[in-house]
């Protein structure tokens, strides 16, 4: 069971970054859809994806080892 929550994990995170990394774009797009509201919360989800993106890789790359 840990073993395949941990092999779980790493991806999940990966589908979620990508998620929040689509909603930036769609807002750049269509700001009056308001999909992320204040200037630095759009900077502190940017920084949360692409952190979230390093470690899924890092993890995925050490699994398949």
């Amino acid at each position: 069971m840990k073993r395949l929550l941990l092999a779980i994990l790493p991806h999940a995170v990966l589908v979620l970054a990508l998620m929040f990394l689509v909603l930036l774009v769609l807002h750049e797009y269509n700001p009056y859809m308001n999909f992320i509201g204040s200037s630095v919360s759009r900077i502190w989800l940017l920084a949360f994806c692409v952190l979230a993106i390093a470690n899924s890789v890092v993890c995925i790359v050490r699994e398949r080892r």
